[in-house]
């Protein structure tokens, strides 16, 4: 404790903080954190007593600058009030900031004066505990009382100093925004609340935001009021971005103490809510020190502050953009417009005020900034003047000044002139102003329009518009003073501001008509002095201006020729300067800006036959875009007829052919511009439906598929034209009568089964509401969609029914609707069919409709009048003949049980329904792990379908049925029924129950339903659940002994049914065990196996004795727990567990090898041969046995859909049960046995064939045959001898390989690999089409190279370095530009990522590129691109934002800085690079600059063709990043910036607008 600092803290009032430091240690030392009652000048002590164990405590304090004992009787005298005015009063704490004298007496220690004090008092009844510096010493050491040492004595300033300061830094940055505009004597102000109120919102939420708007529209007015009504609830701290321009981090906190960003943290860790503004965060691009912005925001983030950033719009993109990419902070947008013209003329109203007759004059008044200055100057302003008058006008108020005295008005003007000259110059923020007029300087200061930075020792203007007045008075005069243009240009000098300023001033003059202003542009435009950059900023303000019209007229002749070199400069321009991009989410949007969009459309309408065609690729962006934002009007006609021209090339010219990207694009554009084209669209669909234009090739196709297959583009057009698209699906999506083609013969697809098209079979997947284009077309055409909906379902359902599959299981159902019968076909797969989860599997196309159907059924529930709906369900009831669409009302009744009770009562009397619905609701909960099936491979097929399924799981409806529902109705009646109502209603539930029981038939097969369902026969109990939830149980009532029996069945069957789910749960250890989260029943079997296994036994019994449980599912569960028993918990199990589980295993593999077995996933084979390496280690003696079954397995390829193949389930289980490592001699047998049996067991099978001709072949026949053939043959003593390889084709070695373990070290296994290899690369690596021609082989070889590769790239990653190149050699010489040399690639680096071994990974990928290399040298092929995405690491396959990879470090980057000077001239070469520089590559931007400029610089005119756009995309990407975070340097290092600069034109020369933007900042 330094009692020094604590005098010089509190001089001249030390006994006040002495005091208040010994209250607060008091209150410590009692643990009280409430704080203790005192009277104001209490007497005796400090504050009232506090109570402990039955004792009475108080305290005073005692601050002297003499001695104790000068002050005893002081003392003595303070005890006694105490006493008198506190009668409970037992302990006295006495506080003295001095320690008490040792005695002078030898024989005592104790002083006179302590002696004195303590006696007198124990005479009143007190003991003293003396409390002095050395109490204080520990107390204030103490960890939680460190806040009290801070407080007195440190002199270091405290958080609370902290606090203080930044809140001070917030009101001198608010302090001068106004948020009221004076007027006269009265304060208009803007009611801006639904702004502040999305403010606070956002922030309650916790979310970032940015808010922007136009320069002076008042975000920080705005933001100003926010902080004002909650900065005393929430902290909030406000720094402007070129604060946060420092050197170090802690520079940003310093204030006037050196704070550091730990301290400001700490000060504000407690608060939940906390936001950090950046205001005008447009600036942060001027950072010098990027990472500190980077640390602060990351720090900010992981501390739970919210961020605030303000900006103008045309700063929005990129700061969103960095926002993102660098920061990865979530935000909302928070727009801040101008007020509207309403809102200005009521203002004007209000407050008595005319406003300006000029158009443009007025509309900038709707910025705040301007009505401030408009109202303020009121009484001098020329209401019928123009805008230019008006600035003219506040120059000379604001910036002049009226003083005229010595010429101070020009002073200033020429001090604001040379500011803004040299800021454009120097691209300087603050500007040393020693040689202006230091009088004029310090008046601008003090009005504000100048600011003045200390650290920088400069001069800054205050806000930007200052900045665009002073700009333009230098290019108005510089334009007066100069004699011709030439000279004009030479002047303005050719800096970036000036040039925006230039383009600013020629569009004001064309917008007021200036005169002269024409003949200057056309003296400009053809004057061959002026640079190229001038003229085209003349070219965009003609663009952006009415005077475009004139112009195109004007120079008509100029834009042509030269074959129309500067029509192509304006296409260019136009797409990159005449925009504004707007980001939407994550999508960029550029919406067309000017009049020149209209005229250059039209101009190129105009000469179509010579420029359009021919020019497709520079038109085709400039349709899109404006096609995307105008969907109506002349010009969108001009568009919309130029892309049809091209696609009626598809009816008029042979083999005409398009790029995919184009072709889409080119769709866009006639779908966003049909309303246009109604009549021309008309006649082309009408043309396709006489002709039945469907095949590949036939005029239209593209485009009416795009339709079908990609509605979400087509929206517009499925509006314009319903009808046509309705005729377009049945014609499309029905199977067409085949042409007389001998060679055609019907394929067994389910397409075919429901007499659908096949071409359709995979483009619906995944079936989805959002897949066709059903349900656009049920909102624009309601009934005649629904028509269509039921007639094409009707036929297909129809078709199905007499197919081979549907007369094994649909049944006809008679539905009871209003005395009519109508009969509808019903199935599993039928009713399940809109939650595309029923077997066996329904096309997509169809499940796809009927999604979009339930789900516009379900919207308009909500909307419509119940009787409207009501009807529209009837119909589909009375007209269907497919109980699918049944199923679909059944939903909307389910979700709406109080609105469509009458339906309910209809669906109620057929009593299949029930049935078939409880199995639709029990199906729900497997119904979101279906959809997730292949989430993630396509991220747009993941947004626009799965996430669309996923919601509908949320659907509260969904684990209703119509059992459920049955039973609510007869427990709570209908919501807005009276009583008399409901009893009515329930009584038509009883008939409905008591009519199906009156049907023998009904009553018999369905009795114990009936019994569950009928509320008479059971007794309710009602128990309250968590949330308030009611749980009611029922059980049956006494009644007769037949109906007792029957209602306990019921309740027993209904439990029983599901009775061993959890077992089954538990026991799938293969499918199951992928995202289990445990129930406690599954710990239970964990923690105790044998429960398991007397389940098990109980279900063997039950199902013996005719047990009916759920399907093929009971009879898998013994397989699968018997198996996991053998394997996990085999420890657990006696002699005869053992036996029995041996037993099921052993039967449910001998139902494999029965002739009538029928593949089944889940059938519990394959967990039974996990079982046989556990039965080999258990039961040794019948080893032979185990391994005869796992060869003969090995045999069958029979493929299980589209999961696995038998003989994947042996080899699974041999390396799942480490087999090689426990036992490898019988790993080692059943390799070998494999070997020798495969060449005879084929030609066995091969005879059979012959024999039988089409048709099964009988296994138990096989089998004789080859237990004859082999008669003394075992496994246990088999040789090998390598040549039995020969014998063996690629099929048969892909087995082989996949049964050597990939880490093998066995001589025979590498003798195996290095005799196969050579006969499979060369097979492998053929391309496809080669492959089929040579070896006339048809079956799917596709799977089985993918098989081989994966296998051999675990194999060679695991090798010494120096065995790779012998087995690798194979691979290497078969190499060409083919798709299957890319997927050999791919394998490898999908291996290497899971390995993670890069010594081996590089050395293969050094011995790869001298091949690459060779590839390159003709490079032809859309093969040969792949190779090199895959081998220059740029795959699909890396996840969203990867940064990284554990096998690309620096020493590897050596191959891109090859490959871009070797073989740069390839496309895909910088498309590879900038791919990973946007992935695995992150962390290399400056190496990755360099091989972007060393292929940009040698390779000027390189053609990206189809990789243009994702080449651009990514080049954007990196190099907005790139240059934000280094905009300095650039600026700064001419060798840098001489390497930026071509990377831009470059981009820029492709059409990146970014690119061009980017190339403005920096210049």
């Amino acid at each position: 404790m330094n009692w020094k600092a604590f005098g010089i803290k509190y001089d001249k009032r030390e006994t006040w903080a002495f005091e208040q430091m010994c209250y607060l240690l008091f209150c410590a030392e009692f643990n009280n954190r409430v704080g203790l009652f005192r009277y104001k000048n209490q007497t005796g002590i400090e504050t009232e007593p506090i109570e402990k164990d039955g004792k009475y405590y108080g305290f005073q304090s005692k601050f002297y600058t003499n001695s104790i004992a000068e002050n005893k009787d002081d003392i003595i005298d303070s005890i006694k009030k105490a006493k008198s005015k506190n009668k409970q009063l037992d302990e006295l704490l006495l506080y003295i900031n001095q320690e008490l004298s040792e005695s002078t007496t030898k024989s005592k220690k104790e002083p006179q004066y302590q002696l004195d004090i303590e006696k007198a008092a124990k005479t009143e009844g007190i003991n003293i505990q003396w409390r002095v510096p050395s109490h204080f010493e520990l107390q204030l050491s103490l960890p939680e009382n460190k806040y009290i040492h801070n407080i007195f004595f440190s002199i270091e300033p405290t958080e609370e100093d902290l606090l203080d300061k930044i809140s001070k830094h917030n009101e001198n940055i608010l302090q001068a925004i106004q948020t009221e505009i004076t007027f006269g004597d009265k304060q208009i102000k803007i009611d801006r609340s639904s702004v502040i109120e999305a403010i606070a919102d956002a922030s309650q939420k916790s979310k970032n935001i940015i808010i922007s708007g136009e320069g002076g529209c008042g975000k920080t007015a705005i933001f100003k009021e926010f902080y004002n009504s909650y900065y005393k609830k929430i902290p909030i701290c406000v720094f402007k971005a070129n604060e946060l321009n420092v050197n170090h981090i802690n520079d940003i906190f310093q204030f006037d103490h050196n704070f550091t960003l730990t301290q400001f943290l700490n000060a504000y860790k407690d608060e939940p809510l906390k936001i950090f503004v950046i205001d005008s965060a447009e600036k942060l691009a001027e950072i010098s020190n990027n990472d500190i912005l980077t640390i602060l925001i990351q720090k900010l983030k992981e501390n739970a502050w919210n961020i605030i950033f303000t900006t103008r719009y045309a700063y929005l993109n990129d700061l969103t953009f960095h926002i993102k990419e660098n920061y990865q902070l979530p935000f909302e947008m928070i727009d801040v417009s101008l007020i509207s013209a309403d809102e200005l003329k009521s203002i004007a109203e209000e407050f008595k005020f005319s406003l300006p007759v000029n158009r443009k004059f007025l509309d900038r008044l709707r910025n705040l900034f301007y009505l401030r200055e408009y109202v303020q100057q009121y009484s001098n302003i020329d209401k019928k003047g123009n805008y230019k008058e008006f600035i003219d006008l506040l120059w000379k108020k604001r910036i002049q000044n009226t003083v005229h005295k010595d010429n101070l008005h020009l002073e200033r003007e020429r001090c604001i002139i040379n500011i803004v000259k040299q800021r454009c110059e120097t691209g300087r923020f603050y500007i040393n102003a020693d040689n202006l007029p230091q009088s004029a300087l310090f008046q601008l200061k003090q009005d504000e329009i100048l600011g003045y930075d200390d650290t920088h020792n400069g001069y800054f203007i205050t806000h930007d518009i200052y900045e665009e007045w002073a700009l333009d008075k230098i290019v108005s005069r510089s334009f007066l003073n100069s004699s011709n243009v030439k000279e004009f240009f030479d002047d303005l000098g050719n800096s970036l501001p000036i040039r925006r300023a230039f383009r600013m001033w020629l569009s004001d003059q064309l917008s007021e008509n200036s005169k002269g202003i024409e003949r200057f542009i056309q003296e400009a435009f053809t004057n061959l002095d002026v640079t190229q950059f001038w003229k085209d900023e003349i070219l965009i303000s003609v663009l952006l201006s009415n005077y475009s019209e004139a112009f195109f007229k004007f120079f008509e002749k100029e834009i042509i020729a030269d074959d129309f070199k500067i029509l192509k400069r304006i296409l260019f321009l136009l797409r990159i300067a005449c925009t504004d991009i707007s980001a939407l989410q994550n999508i960029e949007i550029i919406k067309p800006k000017g009049k020149g969009w209209e005229e250059v459309i039209a101009f190129i309408y105009k000469h179509k036959p010579d420029f359009f065609d021919s020019n497709l690729k520079l038109v085709l962006p400039i349709l899109t875009d404006w096609c995307n934002f105008n969907k109506k009007g002349e010009t969108t006609r001009y568009a919309g007829i130029l892309a049809l021209s091209v696609i009626k090339k598809t009816e008029t010219e042979e083999n005409f052919y398009m790029h995919e990207v184009a072709e889409e694009n080119i769709f866009k554009v006639i779908f966003n511009s049909a309303y246009e084209l109604k009549s021309e669209l008309k006649e082309i669909f009408d043309k396709v439906i006489a002709n039945k234009w469907t095949g590949h090739r036939d005029p239209y196709e593209r485009l009416c598929s795009k339709i079908l297959e990609k509605p979400y583009i087509a929206v517009k057009l499925i509006e314009t034209l319903p009808l046509s698209v309705i005729q377009l699906c049945d014609l499309f999506w029905k199977k067409q009568p085949r042409k007389n083609d001998r060679f055609y013969y019907n394929r067994d697809t389910m397409e075919s089964r429901y007499g659908l098209a096949e071409k359709h079979e995979f483009n619906y997947f995944p079936s989805s509401a959002n897949q066709t284009p059903i349900k656009w077309l049920l909102r624009v055409a309601f009934y005649e969609t629904l028509d269509f909906i039921i007639e094409f379902t009707n036929k297909a359902v129809e078709s199905y029914s007499q197919s081979d599959y549907g007369k094994e299981d649909v049944v006809k159902i008679t539905l009871h609707i209003n005395g009519k019968e109508v009969t509808q076909y019903l199935s599993w797969a039928i009713w399940s069919m809109y939650r595309g989860n029923g077997t066996p599997v329904v096309p997509s196309v169809l499940q796809s409709i009927h999604m979009a159907l339930e789900k516009t059924l379900l919207e308009f529930s909500q909307i419509l009048k119940s009787e409207i709906l009501q009807n529209i369900l009837l119909r589909i009831l009375i007209q269907s003949k497919s109980a699918s669409l049944t199923s679909v009302v059944c939903s909307v009744v389910l979700a709406n049980p109080d609105k469509f009770y009458d339906i309910a009562l209809i669906l109620f009397k057929t009593i299949e329904l029930f049935h078939y619905d409880t199995m639709r609701c029990t199906n729900e909960f497997q119904a979101r792990s279906l959809y997730l099936i292949g989430y993630g491979i396509n991220k747009i097929k993941d947004i626009l379908y799965t996430d669309e399924r996923l919601k509908t799981c949320e659907d509260k409806h969904r684990n209703s049925n119509l059992e459920s529902l049955f039973l609510n109705y007869q427990l709570f009646g209908v919501k807005g029924f009276t009583e008399e109502q409901n009893t009515e209603f329930i009584e038509k539930l009883y008939k409905i129950i008591d009519q199906h029981k009156s049907n023998t038939s009904t009553s018999k097969s369905y009795g114990i339903l009936l019994a569950r369902m009928d509320r008479r026969n059971l007794i309710p109990h009602v128990s309250k659940q968590e949330n308030d939830e009611i749980l009611i149980e029922f059980s049956p009532k006494e009644l007769s002994d037949e109906l007792k029996k029957e209602s306990e069945e019921a309740l027993n069957q209904y439990q029983d049914f599901f009775k061993y789910s959890s077992l089954r749960i538990w026991a799938d250890f293969l499918i199951g065990a992928r995202n289990q989260t445990k129930t406690t029943k599954q710990e239970e079997y964990d923690n105790n196996p044998l429960l398991a296994l007397s389940e098990t036994k109980q279900l063997v019994e039950e199902l013996k004795s005719g047990r009916k449980g759920i399907g093929m599912l009971d009879y898998s569960i013994p397989a699968f727990s018997c198996s996991k028993l053998l394997i996990e918990h085999k420890d657990k199990l006696s002699k005869e567990d053992k036996a029995f589980c041996k037993e099921i295993v052993l039967s449910t593999i001998s139902n494999f090898f029965a002739d009538n077995y029928d593949y089944q996933i889940s059938d519990g084979v394959e967990a039974s041969f996990h079982a046989i390496p556990a039965l080999i280690n258990e039961y040794p003696e019948e080893t032979e046995d185990y391994v005869s079954i796992m060869v003969l397995a090995l045999f069958d390829e029979t493929p299980i859909g589209q999961y696995k193949r038998i003989c994947d389930y042996v080899i699974e289980s041999i390396h799942q049960s480490k087999l090689w490592e426990q036992n490898s001699k019988v790993a080692q047998s059943i390799l070998f046995g494999y070997i020798k049996l495969r060449p005879t067991y084929k030609d066995i099978t091969a005879q059979k064939r012959k024999e039988i001709g089409w048709g099964r072949i009988s296994k138990s026949s096989i089998l004789e045959e080859l237990e004859k053939t082999n008669a003394d043959f075992t496994f246990e003593e088999i040789s090998f001898d390598i040549n039995d390889i020969s014998s063996l084709d690629i099929y048969d070695l892909e087995i082989v390989l996949q049964l050597i373990p990939s880490d093998t070290k066995d001589k025979i296994h590498l003798d195996i690999y290095a005799k196969s290899l050579p006969l499979l690369a060369s097979q492998l690596l053929k391309d496809r089409r080669s492959y089929k021609e040579d070896s006339r082989d048809n079956s799917n070889i596709y799977s089985l190279r993918l098989r081989v590769f994966k296998r051999f790239a675990y194999f060679i990653l695991q090798r010494d370095k120096t065995e790779i190149d012998t087995f690798l050699k194979p691979f290497i010489d078969s190499f060409s530009s083919t798709e299957e040399t890319a997927s050999f690639i791919e394998e490898l680096v999908s291996a290497e990522d899971y390995l993670n071994n890069h010594e081996q990974f590089w050395y293969i990928w050094n011995s790869l590129y001298p091949k690459i290399k060779e590839l390159c040298v003709n490079p032809c092929g859309y093969h040969l691109e792949k190779i090199i995405i895959n081998y220059l690491l740029a795959c699909q396959r890396w996840r969203e934002g990867i940064e990284e990879w554990h096998s690309l470090k620096k020493e590897n980057l050596s191959l891109y800085a090859t490959v871009s000077k070797e073989i740069g001239n390839i496309p895909s070469v910088l498309y590879s690079i900038v791919r990973v520089l946007n992935s695995i590559g992150s962390n290399f931007e400056d190496d990755g600059i360099e091989w972007i400029y060393t292929i940009v610089s040698n390779n000027t005119s390189l053609y990206l063709d189809d990789l243009e756009s994702n080449t651009l995309y990514y080049l954007e990407k990196f190099l907005r990043k790139y240059v934000f975070i280094n905009r300095q340097k650039i600026k700064e290092e001419i060798k840098l910036k001489n390497k930026v600069i071509p990377i831009l034109d470059f981009m820029i020369e492709r059409g990146s607008i970014h690119g061009y933007l980017l190339r403005e900042s920096i210049l």
